[in-house]
């Protein structure tokens, strides 16, 4: 029994792990993993982790890490050898203590309810850190909200409630469902509380009549007594009352914000979905123990675990890129799942498994983001040199081409050109911004020369597979833009949608369901997003969910780069750069896309801001 226990946590971390890996290498697989069988594979998957993970925990002995050693044997002992969450050295060292300090006598120490000692100031290690070592991040609140704000869509509300604090969503549901009378509803629930107040004042005033003696009189007797003979009012119980009004709340009286549940109840399973890879990715530790002080072998562990999970990233990118090159240069039509609906895209643009070329470009540019951020901890392992002769910087560059650097390069080289050919003339631009901006992040000093270096080896790969395609799309931007049914009237139109629902909007997920009747466009298309995630986001939880989700994302992101700055440690300043750029580049594509409504590219993006977390605040 004692070997099961141990070798469940080894088990845990490998199913986890690999857990991971099977999610990097599926979603891209599976057309981005838009179909339902292919999200409903990624959430349970990640549920089947996150009970593993939960089941770990229990199993780990928490009072391993949490127990104090025996003082009284080693009166010597001093508190510095304890175990100490951190910061708690800097709070002792500030309060007098010094690491020659000895552990006051506890023996004598009387303890109070609250499980501070009446004795001493020291409290117990166990209550200065959480049990389980869950780990704070800056985007816990943020992400409690706006899922509590999901919640409170998909509740049902009273019609005045709901009249009050969506006036829009009230008339759509009197104008949209025929037999739904709010206010005749409304009055029967009161006429049946008033009846009911009215039998509860007569049976006290009954009672109060009674003589003296009939509390003695026995319960058959009572039984035996006919209801009409006690109270002429008509029985209604209250039990009775509470059956009626639960029928009236449910038979379509009682409403939710969100116009369409089951829509909202499908985007609230991935929400939970991204949200937990993201929490178990910063919470979970490789060793064996729950929670461990930051010592070199934790520090190794994490490293190694980070390490795997980019370069899995940086071979399923490679391979999407190789795939889709060929696919393009051969004239392939369809991916390898299902039928390309945009035959005229899959000629003439590189899209891989994902058909449209907008999330291929999203995706690729979170794996170049990886990997530019691990060449970046790549190169500054190599000793810098100050030679100048163009015989002694190539035999540096022929010297590379053999290591983990130059193989890295050429990868780089592949999956960029397939980003360029992808012809997402956003997916270009906010590529174009992060790799500008990531440049910034990593040199003091950007010269003409290190862009030229970055850049011209790029153009050329792509000229050499051919830009006529990527050209031509780019030069029919204006004439795209002044069609009618392209993204500006989508635009116009989904802003007169968020004027009728402001506050909290229409529902996570509602947006196809709601649109056409703000359909302006002569164009018969169904349009299932805004091709702006900031706008739809808008549509959908309204001005107060924007603002959560804002608001996080920018103190979140503030938090994560002070940290940044102070860290010196080349691992961590190359991966942060690189997962800073794929925030950055998604912040910009989604101005005119929804690559986040994709649940492919939304779970790497949660992968890689726990990675990014993980990364700062633990190694």
């Amino acid at each position: 029994m004692a070997n099961n226990k141990n070798s469940y946590p080894r088990i845990a971390n490998r199913i986890i792990e690999w857990g991971i890996i099977f999610l990097i290498v599926f979603t891209p697989i599976a057309c981005g993993t838009v179909h339902p069988w292919a999200y409903t594979i990624m959430e349970l998957a990640i549920c089947i982790m996150i009970i593993v993970w939960i089941i770990r925990l229990a199993m780990i002995n928490i009072n391993k890490t949490t127990t104090f050693p025996n003082v009284q044997s080693d009166p010597k002992l001093s508190i510095v050898n304890l175990p100490k969450p951190e910061g708690v050295g800097r709070r002792l060292s500030k309060a007098g203590v010094t690491p020659n300090s000895e552990l006051p006598d506890l023996s004598n120490t009387r303890h109070t309810s609250s499980g501070r000692t009446g004795n001493s100031d020291i409290r117990p290690y166990s209550l200065l850190v959480n049990r389980f070592g869950f780990i704070r991040t800056p985007l816990t609140i943020p992400i409690m909200l706006f899922v509590g704000l999901i919640l409170f869509q998909l509740a049902p509300l009273p019609p005045g409630i709901l009249k009050a604090l969506s006036p829009n969503t009230y008339k759509l549901y009197k104008t949209t469902i025929p037999d739904w009378q709010p206010s005749a509803m409304n009055h029967q629930l009161s006429t049946m509380t008033n009846q009911q107040s009215s039998i509860s004042e007569s049976q006290i005033v009954n009672r109060k009549s009674q003589p003296p003696g009939v509390n003695n009189v026995s319960q058959s007797t009572i039984d035996n007594v006919p209801q009409s003979a006690i109270n002429h009012q008509p029985s209604v119980t209250t039990n009775q009352t509470s059956t009626m009004s639960h029928e009236l709340s449910t038979n379509k009286s009682w409403q939710s914000i969100s116009v369409y549940r089951h829509a909202t109840k499908t985007e609230l399973f991935k929400i939970l979905t991204y949200v937990g890879i993201f929490f178990l990715i910063v919470n979970y530790n490789p060793s064996s123990a729950n929670r461990q002080p930051k010592t070199g072998k934790h520090r190794s562990q994490i490293k190694h675990l980070v390490t795997r999970l980019i370069i899995v990233l940086i071979i399923m990118g490679s391979l999407e890129s190789v795939y889709g090159l060929l696919e393009c240069l051969g004239g392939f039509k369809d991916s390898l799942f299902m039928k390309n609906i945009y035959n005229h895209q899959a000629i003439n643009f590189v899209t891989g498994t994902y058909v449209n070329l907008n999330h291929y470009s999203g995706y690729m540019a979170f794996v170049i983001c990886m990997s530019f951020g691990y060449l970046t901890y790549l190169s500054a392992k190599f000793p810098r040199t100050n030679e100048t002769k163009w015989r002694q910087r190539l035999i540096q560059i022929i010297n590379l081409i053999g290591t983990r650097a130059g193989l890295l390069s050429f990868m780089i080289l592949i999956m960029t050109s397939a980003l360029i050919l992808s012809g997402s003339r956003m997916g270009i631009c906010s590529f174009v911004t992060t790799v500008i901006l990531m440049s910034i992040m990593i040199s003091k000093k950007i010269s003409l020369k290190k862009i030229l270096i970055i850049v011209l080896p790029i153009c050329l790969m792509a000229v050499w597979i051919g830009l006529n395609p990527v050209i031509t799309k780019f030069s029919n931007t204006s004439v795209d833009i002044e069609t009618e049914g392209r993204r500006t009237h989508i635009w116009n139109d989904t802003y007169n949608l968020i004027k009728d629902f402001p506050a909290l909007g229409t529902g996570l997920g509602t947006y196809e369901y709601v649109f056409p009747k703000y359909k302006t466009i002569k164009a018969q298309k169904l349009y299932d997003h805004a091709h702006n995630d900031y706008l739809e986001l808008i549509s959908d939880m309204g001005l107060t969910g924007f603002l959560i989700v804002i608001t996080g994302a920018v103190y979140y992101m503030f938090t994560i780069i002070k940290m940044w700055f102070r860290r010196k440690n080349s691992f961590v300043r190359g991966i942060t750069v690189g997962c800073f750029g794929c925030i950055t580049y998604i912040i910009v594509h989604s101005l005119t896309d929804f690559n986040l409504h994709i649940p492919a590219n939304a779970l790497h993006l949660s992968i890689i801001t726990g990675i990014m977390h993980k990364t700062v605040t633990q190694l």
